[in-house]
């Protein structure tokens, strides 16, 4: 797919893009206390960083937004969903390609205490359609 260059992308952060590759490195995260957080929200880990994502991206493009656009209210967001049918045995897994990618579109807020309740409503409702989708279709892929 071809695009057009975009010299003044927030991403580029006004400089031209290269092929330069570049790392960075975190501290350790304290797992006992991000659990404790997601518990008393009742929200997944994997929630809980994907708002943290969310809020990171609008974070980012208040910081750096040089043009004046509008920082995005939405995003759209791609997960993996299993279609398998839940096994009863470890020995009952068969190796197969049974998984897709769901796309939903989720908040982008300054506030992570904003974005989980939403983002995990959204998720919710989102695997709910799912499974009834894998459920009623299930016996066509047999």
């Amino acid at each position: 797919m071809l695009m057009k260059p975009f010299p003044n992308s927030v991403i580029a952060n006004g400089r031209p893009l290269t092929g330069k590759k570049a790392i960075a490195f975190a501290k350790d995260f304290d797992l006992a206390g991000i659990k404790r957080y997601c518990k008393a929200r009742k929200c997944t880990i994997n929630d809980y960083a994907t708002s943290l994502c969310l809020t990171a991206i609008y974070e980012y493009t208040t910081k750096y937004n040089k043009d004046g656009f509008e920082v995005p209210k939405m995003v759209n967001y791609v997960f993996p969903y299993s279609t398998r049918e839940p096994i009863k045995e470890l020995k009952d897994i068969v190796m197969k390609n049974e998984v897709t990618g769901v796309m939903m579109t989720v908040p982008v807020k300054k506030d992570i205490e904003e974005v989980i309740p939403e983002f995990n409503a959204i998720m919710k409702s989102t695997i709910g359609w799912c499974e009834q989708v894998v459920s009623e279709n299930s016996a066509k892929f047999a």
